[in-house]
């Protein structure tokens, strides 16, 4: 709850900061009327940074309401054990938020950092017992966005990302995946007309890292198993975007949208014998842009 207040705190001190500062901008658009001209005017580009020569800073905060799911269902260590669906898990959509800080110029050149968090279990079916997920990503990343159309951009970024995913249960089962690697994506901009645009996006991440099995809980493995891993990490997206200046340089950014990712090899599971087996851990929901660019 503390990271959520300081996540719309921060937005907010960003937003105000951005009104006590910089002049009015005095650089009119085209006439909405004559609607291509205008999508082409506006682009993507930010008046102030071309007004003055300075870049411009962007935060955004993605409200993302996510749900949990895995290959072949989410299940406690033990669910191998019981008769029926007992010892599966059952996960609502839950607020996940992504933060991110960037920098660009008029060029449609930039470099951003983005956060994203998720925390939170599900009880499991007639057994008592409960399924904890805890997974966070870090992305460094540069990108550059080009005009292809009249009201058509593309974006290209690619950088380097951190990521860690960590499972437990009812039956002490402590697992955890994490590692670095390489993210790139695309990101195919259409506008509708001036400061407001459809979008779709895809990235692919390929981390490297360590698995650990701190605790096996009730599957045969032994505690202390550790062994290299290699997931891909697919996120795709769509959804609108718009902008609408508010003043002394600051613009306003809303939105809203849906979202896909997929983890491959990042879950653990036991079968009917108690093996544990590596299975692809997945989120999808939707999701509530709010931000600002000074």
């Amino acid at each position: 709850m503390r990271r959520n207040i300081l996540a719309i705190a921060a937005l907010a001190a960003c937003m105000i900061s951005g009104g006590a500062h910089g002049a009015e901008l005095d650089a009119q658009l085209a006439s909405a009327s004559d609607m291509d001209s205008a999508i082409e005017l506006c682009g993507y580009s930010n008046a102030c940074c071309c007004n003055t020569g300075m870049p411009t800073v962007v935060f955004d905060v993605d409200f993302m309401f996510l749900k949990y799911n895995q290959s072949g269902g989410v299940q406690s260590s033990d669910a191998g054990e019981m008769i029926g669906n007992k010892g599966n898990a059952e996960f609502d959509f839950e607020f996940s938020p992504r933060f991110t800080l960037g920098v660009e110029n008029c060029d449609g050149l930039g470099a951003r950092v983005r956060y994203w968090y998720f925390d939170e279990s599900a009880p499991t079916t007639g057994s008592g017992g409960f399924v904890a997920v805890d997974a966070y990503t870090f992305d460094a990343e540069i990108y550059k966005r080009v005009q292809i159309a009249r009201s058509t951009f593309i974006e290209g970024f690619g950088g380097i990302r951190w990521s860690e995913f960590n499972l437990y249960d009812d039956t002490d089962l402590e697992w955890t995946v994490d590692g670095v690697g390489i993210t790139t994506g695309l990101e195919l901009s259409q506008y509708i007309r001036c400061n407001h645009r459809l979008y779709a996006r895809s990235r692919l991440s390929v981390v490297a890292g360590d698995v650990f099995l701190a605790d096996e809980g009730d599957l045969d493995d032994s505690t202390g198993m550790g062994f290299d891993n290699t997931s891909l990490q697919v996120e795709l997206a769509a959804g609108y975007e718009g902008r609408t200046r508010i003043g002394r340089g600051v613009t306003l950014v809303y939105g809203a949208g849906a979202e896909l990712q997929n983890w491959s090899d990042a879950a653990i599971k036991g079968d009917a014998s108690d093996e544990a087996y590596l299975t692809d851990a997945g989120w999808s929901g939707f999701t509530f842009r709010l931000g600002a660019e000074y």
